[in-house]
């Protein structure tokens, strides 16, 4: 994805910053240059399965603070910098809306589902590179954690370059 539209700097940086992590987990599900993911290979298990949860949740958690940036909030720093659902409930009502009503349209439940998955991957930045200490991992699916995060880098993109349309229309 090439970046050359005019935003905030810091915003910018952030979305930069979650499209190369989320290019890492790409490559840690084994995903090729046509999206196509090889789990097994001649016999051989590709997918580093902790490697890329913990790239997309930090390329979601970057997505997130770029729509936080741009929108004029500071974001937390230590442990909650990286809790997912508590930098969802920092951007505006507006964000918010447009990110979970445009997930599934057809769905009424929408924003429940929507939130239940920030609050289930929370915190698999952390939580995942030491799963070993949490007795492993509950409820995680590495393909469902990209696509999320796929999903929400390419709304986030959507809102940075409709930002006076989408928030302050």
């Amino acid at each position: 994805m090439e970046f050359n539209f005019q935003i905030t700097p810091g915003a910018k940086a952030f979305y930069q910053n979650g499209v190369d992590f989320l290019k890492a987990a790409e490559r840690c599900l084994g995903m090729d240059d046509n999206g196509k993911v090889t789990i097994v290979d001649n016999g051989v298990f590709r997918t580093l399965a902790a490697p890329a949860v913990v790239n997309a949740a930090f390329a979601c958690e970057m997505f997130l603070k770029s729509l936080i940036n741009k929108s004029g909030k500071a974001y937390p720093t230590g442990r909650k910098g990286h809790d997912l659902k508590y930098l969802y409930e920092l951007l505006p009502e507006t964000v918010q809306n447009f990110l979970h009503k445009s997930f599934d349209n057809n769905c009424e439940d929408t924003e429940k589902r929507f939130v239940n998955f920030l609050e289930t991957h929370s915190n698999d930045f952390v939580d995942v590179r030491y799963y070993v200490a949490h007795e492993g991992w509950q409820g995680m699916s590495p393909i469902m954690v990209y696509t999320y995060t796929y999903n929400i880098g390419n709304k986030t993109r959507y809102l940075l370059l409709n930002w006076e349309n989408v928030v302050d229309g």
